[in-house]
């Protein structure tokens, strides 16, 4: 019924809304939830993570831990994107490929 209406899930709407707003304290630099993932490493290494750009949470809480994990999954499109309009359009398709 979803597929036929064009509608998100409640977990999809929540995944969306996540990175949304992830994406836009990123772009914009707020201060507190700008903070929430790093990809910072205290050593010399070079991991594939580094040179993928993925991030991990910074505090040890679920929703910081569930947008890591939803950044990651993103489409490097959308994370380096500064246009709202591709952000909303990427943030969307990762939204609806997750399970209902």
């Amino acid at each position: 019924m979803l597929k036929a209406t064009g509608q998100m899930s409640v977990n999809q709407l929540i995944a969306y809304s996540c990175l949304m707003e992830t994406w836009k304290a990123r772009a914009f630099n707020v201060p507190v939830i700008a903070s929430l993932l790093d990809n910072k490493r205290d050593d010399s290494r070079s991991l594939r993570s580094d040179t993928h750009g993925l991030v991990r949470s910074s505090v040890d809480e679920p929703f910081a831990n569930n947008t890591a994990k939803l950044w990651n999954l993103a489409s490097e499109r959308f994370r380096s994107t500064n246009l709202l309009v591709i952000a909303k359009i990427e943030a969307k398709k990762l939204a609806i490929s997750l399970p209902v």
